[in-house]
């Protein structure tokens, strides 16, 4: 017998079933109630919609001395993307985001995961992002390395999902 993971939870999932009954994992009250269903085999749906909260902070290296770093609309603890602005001058071929979440995502070191994304200038062709540095319950910790200095007075994305063990 499977339990859902922690994520379905964690995101306030709303699942329909193949006969037309909806389930949801997040009880108005909030938490897991403890008649929370359990499935068998395969569970299958269109897509995930994440809910909730949304991070407190988010801090970046790399991108020049008064670079900056917002939340972009809808981003929530559970997923969403960051936007990096660029200082006029001094930015890097490589730096850190991190991730400050408005709540503990679960109780161990999330999984973490990132992709580069276009905004107003696109990341190298062969830029990368790992988890980098010390990742918690509550923040997440990237690496950036896009082989060449960031575009100065330029803004630049990051888009992620956090799944809470």
């Amino acid at each position: 017998m499977k339990r859902l993971p922690a994520l379905a939870l964690s995101l306030g999932l709303l699942v329909t079933l193949v006969g037309g009954q909806d389930i949801n994992f997040k009880p108005a009250g909030g938490g897991v109630s403890a008649a929370s269903p359990t499935f068998t085999g395969t569970l299958t749906f269109d897509r995930l919609n994440a809910t909730g909260t949304v991070p407190t902070s988010c801090a970046v290296t790399g991108a020049g001395a008064s670079g900056s770093c917002a939340l972009v609309a809808g981003s929530t603890d559970s997923a969403g993307t960051v936007e990096i602005t660029t200082d006029a001058s001094g930015t890097a071929a490589t730096g850190t985001l991190t991730l400050t979440f408005a709540a503990a995502q679960g109780t161990v070191d999330p999984v973490c995961m990132a992709i580069l994304t276009t905004a107003g200038v696109s990341w190298s062709t062969t830029s990368t992002i790992r988890v980098g540095g010390a990742s918690a319950t509550t923040a997440c910790s990237w690496t950036w390395n896009n082989t060449s200095a960031l575009t100065a007075s330029d803004t630049y994305r990051v888009s992620y999902v956090v799944i809470g063990l």
